[in-house]
């Protein structure tokens, strides 16, 4: 999205606004691709909203038992800012658990630091 779309779909939103922090989540869900996928998005926190964005994905192999020992095999440039979420089986619980860590409620995640 471009800053012209963004102070149109804002109804003249600032687009000078100010950046507060950024991290990324990992999470995976299987409903989006139809297999069990490993996503990750950034999510920038800014002053007057929230963004998700910058999708990516790793498939991993069918019927693993424990995503979590994929996660840990992919290379995260800032481990200390990439959070593990868990399974995400939908919109509003990627939202909720985004929310949870920009609030600051991060004790039931952990960065993909503590994983390694």
């Amino acid at each position: 999205m471009s800053i012209y779309d963004y102070t149109g779909y804002t109804q003249g939103g600032n687009p000078d606004r100010l950046l507060l922090n950024s991290f990324d989540v990992v999470f995976s869900n299987q409903t989006l691709l139809g297999v069990e996928t490993i996503f990750m998005i950034t999510v920038y926190v800014y002053d007057d909203s929230v963004w998700l964005t910058k999708f990516k994905e790793w498939s991993i192999m069918p019927y693993s038992l424990n995503v979590l020992l994929d996660v840990q095999t992919i290379p995260f440039d800032l481990p200390d800012y990439v959070y593990w979420i868990g399974r995400v089986n939908n919109f509003a619980d990627l939202r909720k658990r985004s929310s949870d860590i920009r609030k600051n409620r991060k004790h039931n995640f952990r960065t993909m630091s503590f994983w390694a």
